[in-house]
């Protein structure tokens, strides 16, 4: 069996940014999304499917005991609450710009995702930032504001101390611009994590990453043996079930193929 690398925490910081524009990173459990509702949970490195599950994938996808066992750890791994696809990325510079429209005015368009007024209080103070929600029980001379708990990637040994005054905006402006940088990214990545994962098991079983390709087919009839086996895990790491359409995965499998080939894990891969 291939070597193949498990998913590791990664701050994923921008090679664009500088000392003055950096990124953190948020456990994405803190944020109210609409994302799919995957099972993130601590795996401990013991595989997601149950007993029960794996026999099924096995016999329906002529899988060995051995191949359902490693993607039961591969996909565990992606969806651990450590994984780093479960974090979501804030930046600096885009919360700045994003207050300045809103102090002019501007309209934000963002969904917002987190809800705690302590939150997004430790959220400016991990970014460095001098604003605040204030509480009920704020003064003018007295700011409550904790700083930044562990939970929160990305601030190193950064110096959090503001200096100068702090400024005052409303719960709906912080809403609006502590959200994700790019939140459509942040939902398909996770899904296609999970996706490579299944793809680094198909190779392992001798399988090809292929698919039907024939255009006259809707979206639901694209399929094939990997096709159809993403589906039904992701059928079975979500809660409630969700069923994806057959074009949505070929697109990750491509994703995932040129991922594969570039990490140099399969050099039959071209």
């Amino acid at each position: 069996m291939a070597d193949v690398e498990r998913p590791v925490k990664n701050k994923r910081a921008s090679s664009c940014e500088t000392p003055d524009d950096y990124s953190i990173y948020l456990p994405s459990d803190w944020a109210r999304t609409t994302d799919m509702p995957f099972r993130i949970a601590d795996y401990r490195e013991a595989g997601i499917f149950r007993d029960e599950e794996q026999r099924t994938l096995a016999e329906k996808h002529g899988l060995s005991a051995e191949h359902v066992n490693e993607l039961s750890l591969l996909v565990g791994n992606a969806l651990d609450v450590g994984s780093y696809v479960t974090f979501v990325r804030i930046s600096r510079s885009r919360v700045q710009r994003d207050l300045e429209r809103a102090f002019n005015r501007e309209r934000l368009r963002a969904d917002p995702l987190l809800d705690d007024i302590g939150v997004l209080n430790q959220v400016f103070a991990a970014l460095s930032l001098p604003y605040f929600v204030p509480m009920p029980e704020d003064s003018s001379d007295a700011v409550h504001m904790a700083g930044p708990p562990e939970a929160i990637w990305g601030t190193g040994t950064r110096d959090l101390a503001i200096s100068g005054p702090h400024i005052p905006v409303t719960l709906n402006v912080a809403r609006k611009v502590l959200v994700p940088d790019n939140r459509r990214n942040e939902y398909d990545s996770r899904r296609r994590f999970v996706v490579q994962q299944c793809c680094y098991v198909a190779l392992d079983a001798g399988w090809q990453l292929s698919f039907t390709t024939d255009a006259r087919l809707t979206r639901d009839q694209r399929t094939g043996p990997l096709v159809e086996l993403i589906k039904d895990v992701l059928r079975l790491v979500t809660d409630p079930p969700q069923l994806i359409s057959g074009e949505t995965i070929i697109g990750d499998i491509k994703i995932a193929r040129t991922s594969i080939a570039r990490n140099g894990d399969y050099p039959a891969l071209k």
